[in-house]
């Protein structure tokens, strides 16, 4: 016989568990994308930081949670600014802006999906950054 009481206790301990997997899985995912930032972004900037600065080129590297973003300075003015974005959904809405924690909207070079982020190394990041840097500075001329 159906009794309601264990019927919507089922019902919302399903859903409980349910949403509990799906936050545990969102939260694992957030960790990869914040690896794959230390892990391989931010040491691609720094070993491309080493090698401007031997080209008399001021390099600053910024990060803030999956958002990092690099700008290479020549005689006091931009040479060259780059941005990428980890992303768990890289939908059409996080393509070419991301909003920082002030709220104001960065532009986005790159963004780099959950899937990418977890083959992807510190050369692969590099590789894309300098041929993006090449395409600015053959533009410049």
């Amino acid at each position: 016989m159906f009794n309601w009481q264990t019927g919507i206790g089922k019902v919302l301990g399903d859903h409980l568990r349910a949403q509990a997997a799906l936050d545990e899985r969102a939260a694992r995912e957030r960790r990869e994308l914040s690896d794959f930032c230390a892990r391989a972004v931010l040491p691609a900037m720094e070993k491309l930081r080493g090698e401007c600065e031997a080209y008399g080129r001021r390099v600053e590297i910024r990060r803030e949670g999956h958002f990092v973003s690099l700008i290479a300075l020549h005689g006091g003015r931009i040479e060259f600014r780059y941005a990428i974005l980890a992303s768990r959904n890289p939908g059409k809405r996080t393509r070419n802006r991301y909003r920082d924690s002030l709220g104001y909207g960065r532009d986005v070079d790159r963004v780099y999906s959950l899937r990418e982020a977890r083959r992807l190394k510190p050369d692969d990041v590099a590789r894309d950054i300098v041929a993006a840097y090449r395409r600015v500075l053959e533009n410049s001329r």
